[in-house]
């Protein structure tokens, strides 16, 4: 709980607290945690990153609008993935663990999603993706199992047409899926308040719910 965004694991299985991923580089920061099922253990990782598209804490209107010019949100972004990265599933202390599950709100494009924005590969919009997908073993679960033979849809993860919640599983995880949905029904579907940012009856964001097979 680093602002008022805090970031939690909970579970039915035995849960220890690794570490927590805060520190004044990091708008939300993050949780790193393991939990044992059946003997096997898993390792979490869940996070929250900046959302704007501008730089951290400016406040001035012009200002605003010359870094997101500059693509300084992507770049906040980025540090912050590649530091979350760098102190888990990157860190030679935990070389020897090989069940990875990564996940979070990650306020930007993957360009597995490129299709349905055309942006190109490149853009500044994908680099905080790009630098799990080219720099870790990490899987885009709902990517992977949605879109069999490369059949490419889009799975939104909020109330518009946008994919920012994604989880990550390492290769021994992704083999143990069994079933991915983002369900859109009424109850996941948010109510604005009127005048308020807040949200009714639920998240602005959908639940991202997967299944796996410990045997």
């Amino acid at each position: 709980h680093q602002d008022n965004h805090p970031v939690v694991v909970t579970s039915r299985y035995p849960l220890t607290l690794v570490q927590a991923l805060g520190g004044k580089e990091l708008s939300h920061g993050g949780v790193h945690a393991q939990v044992e099922v059946n003997g096997e253990k898993i390792d979490l990782v869940g996070f929250h990153t900046y959302p704007h598209a501008y730089e951290r804490g400016l406040t001035d209107k012009a200002e605003q609008i010359a870094s997101r010019r500059r693509y300084d949100g992507e770049k906040m972004r980025t540090e912050e993935m590649k530091i979350f990265m760098e102190r888990t599933i990157l860190n030679k202390k935990f070389r020897k663990q090989k069940n990875w599950l990564i996940m979070g709100d990650t306020n930007c494009l993957s360009p597995l999603d490129d299709r349905f924005f055309g942006h190109g590969a490149d853009s500044p919009l994908y680099w905080g993706h790009r630098y799990i997908l080219e720099n870790t073993p990490c899987i885009d679960i709902v990517k992977k199992y949605c879109c069999p033979q490369q059949r490419d849809v889009m799975i939104p993860s909020i109330q518009w047409e946008r994919r920012i919640d994604i989880i990550y599983a390492s290769p021994s995880m992704m083999e143990r899926v069994v079933k991915v949905e983002t369900p859109k029904d009424e109850f996941t579907t948010s109510i604005k308040e009127p005048g308020l940012r807040h949200h009714k009856r639920s998240s602005d964001h959908l639940p991202v719910i997967v299944d796996f097979r410990m045997e």
